[in-house]
């Protein structure tokens, strides 16, 4: 990570822990991911697993979805059936966002409105 120089010596460890969950090995842990995420640092851990097979899967049938704007989940599947999710309160509740976003941005300056 680049560190200033005049904050080096006291930021600089040669060693990171990173606190972790318990009932597992480490030889389980394919991946540790250090994610910034609201001003904190979040680890997320990738396990190794089996992998499992799944069994008595018919691979004739399938599901169609089709996303939309209006009708948010159009489905099909290819034994006749079907079902529409409508996406008018989806689209409703994200509007209202919109606008509280942009109300509250609003008079403010980009350079401000992207550092908070």
């Amino acid at each position: 990570m680049p560190i200033a120089n005049s904050q080096r010596k006291e930021l600089e460890n040669p060693s990171v822990i990173i606190p972790s969950g318990a009932n597992f090995q480490f030889l389980d842990i394919a991946e540790i991911r250090i994610v910034p995420q609201n001003g904190k640092l979040w680890a997320e851990y990738v396990y190794k697993t089996q992998l499992v097979k799944a069994s008595n899967l018919d691979y004739s049938h399938a599901l169609a979805i089709d996303h939309g704007v209006d009708n948010w989940l159009s489905s099909v599947t290819t034994k006749g059936k079907s079902f529409i999710v409508n996406g008018r309160r989806i689209k409703s509740i994200n509007q209202r966002y919109n606008r509280f976003v942009a109300k509250y941005k609003q008079g403010k300056s980009k350079i401000t409105g992207m550092i908070n």
